[in-house]
């Protein structure tokens, strides 16, 4: 059963009109979730989907738990052409909505249903899917039942969970904690319901699948949003953040030029966690070395030319591209950093818990 807090923050969410579907430098669905979480996704799935393909000769059957809007969908589509999806969801007004945006879709289903206590819809699907901490609205014990009852459901099949990390910076008053009061306060017109989410690590997620089937095995945990964190510019958790997901919003923005001295990274240490002080030094430097070496600010370019990024974006500078192109540096530069800086996440991440996304891919 949903919480009133939980239904109220979301529909709050809903009517602040934040939370439709559009592109840009703010809302739910801005350049940070479009052309980094999302592809971050797209890219942990791609191998798993490509080993369905290569084993099937239907349709890809899909089960998106707590699908929002229908958000999976669009994530999967650009991976396979022979999705089969079916969403559910707890709040009536999101499945609504999805209805109505995918009313001419076939391949395409909802239902409002809720998996607080367990599997709702048992089936044989080939991908379970969650995305954008969906599963920390669980606790340990549901979770292990949820994914026991999916073990049982299929012969052969993949489950993408996704949870808030632990150890995000954005919360680093919240570190040692288990769960969180949360509020959607990124998001203008909204944050004035708190409600609980589970924080969790790899030593968490290894636990709980332990516990959940001897049949689930963990091909890859990963970490996902490292400093672009949607509470990075709220600053609520921790008072050292700063705005860097708006920074990063401007870099993939057309036409705008970005002030790059604000993606800097200035982290603060925490007594106590060495193995994450270290963690966050070194990517903060790797990071701030890109950017200063690519944007021409003061900073260490000598690291920045070892790193296969900065290579990469030596290439595109020194190509045609450039060639009869209006504002380059906000419309073909500027994009490529970010680019750039997403894939320094992806290699430098440990799949620690520390980000604001903690990616889990099982196997049955």
């Amino acid at each position: 059963m949903i919480e009133p807090g939980v239904k109220r923050a979301y529909d709050e969410a809903m009517s602040s009109g934040y939370y439709k579907r559009r592109r840009g430098l703010i809302g739910k669905y801005d350049n940070v979730r479009t052309f980094w979480e999302d592809e971050i996704i797209r890219i942990s799935l791609r191998p798993f989907i490509k080993e369905l393909e290569e084993e099937g000769e239907g349709r890809i059957k899909v089960l998106d738990m707590g699908c929002g809007y229908g958000d999976g969908y669009e994530i999967l589509a650009q991976l396979s052409d022979n999705i089969e999806y079916k969403g559910f969801d707890i709040n009536e007004n999101f499945i609504k909505e999805a209805r109505r945006i995918y009313k001419d879709k076939r391949n395409i289903s909802f239902e409002v249903a809720d998996f607080s206590s367990g599997l709702p819809l048992k089936d044989d699907y080939d991908l379970y899917f969650t995305s954008y901490g969906t599963l920390s609205h669980n606790d340990d014990e549901r979770n292990i039942l949820l994914l026991g009852e999916i073990a049982d459901c299929s012969d052969h099949c993949f489950v993408l969970c996704d949870w808030l990390g632990a150890y995000s910076y954005e919360w680093q008053s919240l570190w040692g904690e288990e769960w969180m009061d949360y509020r959607i306060s990124y998001l203008p017109e909204s944050g004035n319901e708190t409600f609980p989410l589970r924080l969790m690590t790899r030593e968490n997620i290894v636990k709980m699948v332990r516990e959940a089937s001897s049949r689930i095995k963990i091909e890859e945990i990963s970490d996902r949003s490292i400093f672009v964190g949607r509470h990075m510019d709220t600053s609520e958790y921790n008072e050292y953040c700063k705005p860097i997901r708006s920074a990063v919003n401007a870099l993939f923005e057309p036409n705008v030029r970005t002030n790059c001295e604000t993606l800097l990274i200035d982290y603060h240490r925490k007594e106590g966690y060495s193995n994450l002080n270290t963690f966050f030094a070194d990517f903060s430097a790797y990071w701030n070395s890109l950017v200063a070496c690519m944007m021409d600010l003061e900073g260490d370019c000598e690291v920045a030319i070892q790193m296969p990024e900065m290579r990469k974006l030596e290439r595109l500078v020194e190509s045609d591209i450039w060639m009869n192109n209006s504002n380059h540096r906000e419309n073909v530069i500027e994009p490529q950093l970010g680019y750039a800086l997403r894939n320094l996440e992806m290699r430098m991440q440990r799949g620690l818990g520390a980000a604001h996304g903690l990616l889990a891919v099982l196997s049955v």
